[in-house]
């Protein structure tokens, strides 16, 4: 597939770890606005979809994303341009739950149910304190909260 009317951005470094390192955190940057995100979680999702169940006989397609050779050899990374005119996505991924609103649920579960019941839950994800959990564990962290409650109403 061939991209028509897209933009062109050009990231260079020292070295490939820095060329890496710089587009990490140029992603990270770009996942925080919601926009981004949710369309970036739809490709992920549909190309997860494709590799499980590729269409019979159907080669394996580039990925017109993905880095292109620049004039000079360096990578170049190329995407369609998008406008604010754009519609959003069909569906967006729930927020990230923010690290005080799973501290102040963590204490209220705590109060209820006891600090030790939520301690194997802490150890489910690797962590000793609610402190210490990842950004992709705090909403699956929450929903193992809640299920305390289904456990003992």
């Amino acid at each position: 597939m061939e991209l028509t009317g897209g933009i062109e951005v050009r990231i260079t470094g020292g070295t490939p770890l820095e060329v890496l390192a710089r587009i990490t955190a140029w992603g990270l940057r770009c996942n925080s606005e919601p926009r981004v995100h949710a369309l970036a979680t739809q490709i992920m999702q549909l190309e997860e979809k494709l590799s499980a169940h590729p269409p019979e006989g159907a080669a394996p397609a580039a990925d017109p994303s993905g880095p292109a050779a620049g004039e000079n050899g360096q990578s170049v990374a190329r995407s369609e341009e998008t406008t604010d005119s754009d519609p959003a996505p069909a569906t967006s991924p729930a927020p990230v739950p923010t690290q005080e609103e799973v501290t102040a649920k963590g204490r209220e579960a705590a109060k209820k149910y006891g600090s030790a019941a939520i301690k194997p839950i802490l150890k489910e994800f690797g962590v000793e304190r609610m402190s210490e959990l990842a950004e992709k564990d705090r909403a699956p962290f929450l929903k193992r909260l809640e299920e305390l409650g289904g456990k003992n109403a």
